[in-house]
């Protein structure tokens, strides 16, 4: 998974196709199904089982691992905003020689990292973004952001 290189189809505008944007999305799928959840559970299962010792190496094996995973996720969230940024860019057409993908350069990624990113108040959810209800744990008082609080 790595550092493999795959050369994406493009149309006669050197636009992505449809089938560039599906070979992305089974790639991050791939890393969402093997690398994140094995990491999430790893450190998960660290912290549980030794989160609590009195032995300063533990601990700080526990520290350096967290934030390594922790920017791991920060370039994950990263990846996930482009890929989410990039499908808003799909116009299927009326035959697959008309789909095209049309994001233009990258938002949330830069060459380096991912670039700092502004998180916008979001409305309240009245129904999960993934089709079922919300659970009835969720919150239901709003939050409000007022300029003191941001600044």
């Amino acid at each position: 998974f790595g550092d493999q290189r795959v050369e994406l189809p493009s149309n006669t505008q050197g636009l992505p196709t449809l089938e560039a944007l599906t070979t992305v999305l089974h790639r991050a799928e791939q890393l969402l199904g093997g690398q994140a959840v094995s990491a999430l559970s790893h450190i998960a299962g660290r912290m549980e089982r030794e989160g609590t010792s009195a032995d300063l190496g533990v601990r700080g094996q526990i520290q350096s691992e967290s934030v390594e995973i922790g920017i791991a996720m920060q370039h994950l969230g990263a990846l996930l905003l482009e890929q989410g940024r990039t499908m808003l860019t799909l116009r299927i057409g009326r035959s697959s020689a008309e789909s095209v993908v049309n994001s233009g350069p990258a938002v949330y990624i830069s060459p380096s990292r991912p670039n700092p990113i502004m998180a916008q108040p979001f409305p309240r959810q009245t129904s999960s973004l993934f089709g079922g209800p919300l659970s009835s744990s969720t919150p239901t008082q709003e939050t409000s952001i007022t300029n003191d609080t941001i600044n």
